[in-house]
């Protein structure tokens, strides 16, 4: 029964830490910030239209651009091959708004800029957490290849991951309806 509850208080801690930082638990990480300007939410979320990401599918007000470098080696004992020591490396980089002058704003728009941005970073933090989470199954798929399919087994992994961002976007309408929806 201790151990029930030592785990149950470990699971209630980091779902704590990570209500007060979405990014909690997630290494290697860089975030860069570009500068949106209004005194109003319709001239803010212009403002974010024209300087945010642009990925292709459709304008955004943050983008997390991750990447699952991977590597292996080989061994060859006679006319046998096999895959050994397979590492996978994750960074990953966060673009999020930053409101030039938020303080001197209306208290009406400061508190709209901080529920949008707390909504923005959980839904970065998400994708962030998607290929994190996830980016052992490159390592575990590249180690299972055959020898010469390393790489493609590798990338079947990462379209998974892919599938998963997709999937999660999908769900959450971008963010939009971010709420307690599961990865």
């Amino acid at each position: 029964m201790a151990g029930g509850l030592l785990a149950t208080a470990v699971a209630t801690q980091a779902a704590s830490a990570q209500a007060e930082n979405p990014f909690a638990g997630i290494p290697n990480l860089e975030f860069r910030y570009y500068d949106v300007r209004g005194t109003n939410s319709d001239e803010i979320n212009a403002s974010m239209h024209r300087r945010g990401p642009h990925n292709g599918e459709g304008d955004g007000a943050g983008s997390t651009d991750y990447r699952i470098a991977w590597s292996w080696g080989r061994k060859v004992t006679g006319s046998r091959c096999e895959v050994i020591d397979p590492e996978v490396r994750f960074s990953a980089v966060v673009l999020l708004p930053r409101l030039v002058n938020e303080r001197k704003q209306s208290e009406e728009v400061q508190l709209g800029w901080r529920k949008l941005i707390a909504q923005l970073r959980a839904h970065e933090a998400g994708h962030a957490r998607i290929a994190y989470e996830h980016a052992h199954e490159v390592g575990e798929a590249v180690a299972a290849a055959p020898c010469g399919k390393e790489e493609a087994w590798g990338e079947r992994a990462l379209d998974r991951i892919r599938e998963l961002q997709a999937d999660y976007d999908r769900r959450t309408v971008h963010g939009l309806v971010q709420g307690n929806i599961e990865r």
